[in-house]
């Protein structure tokens, strides 16, 4: 067994999973999220950010409400060897703009309703790879590519 001090939030979550993988994780409105299916997703995201490149310490910046998705991403993130840079849809566009580049984040997850704030500028954001539900043209759509 892995000593305690040497698991990382993921890895307990993992744990968890495994022994109680009916059981809800998550409840967000009327949907509800098992541990199993909440994991398998946020492993998607991990190794889709694997495959698009992520190397460990890379940024990737999430814009969304407290949602399911916000976890796979954080979780997946976390898993991949990435590191968060969180904002809020608080923030000016402008001051969202300035934290991505600021953070060096290469990859960004907008939820739709941040994202067509950015359809103004042309949808650029100063990152490598941009994902929404169905944001600018040019960005790719997160449940496609999460269940590839």
């Amino acid at each position: 067994m892995i000593p305690v001090r040497h698991l990382s939030i993921p890895h307990v979550l993992q744990i968890h999973a495994m022994a109680t993988p009916s059981a809800i994780a998550v409840v967000a409105g009327e949907r509800k999220v098992c541990w199993a299916d909440l994991i398998a997703r946020a492993n998607q995201v991990a190794n889709g950010l694997r495959l698009l490149g992520l190397a460990q310490g890379d940024r990737v910046a999430l814009l969304y409400d407290n949602s399911t998705e916000l976890l796979e991403l954080i979780l997946g993130t976390m898993i991949s060897g990435g590191v968060v840079v969180p904002l809020s849809g608080l923030m000016t566009d402008d001051v969202v703009r300035r934290m991505i580049t600021a953070s060096g984040a290469r990859f960004a997850f907008i939820q739709d309703r941040f994202a067509q704030r950015f359809a103004s500028a042309d949808g650029k954001l100063p990152t490598a790879h941009c994902f929404t539900q169905s944001g600018p043209p040019g960005w790719a759509d997160y449940e496609s590519w999460v269940v590839a």
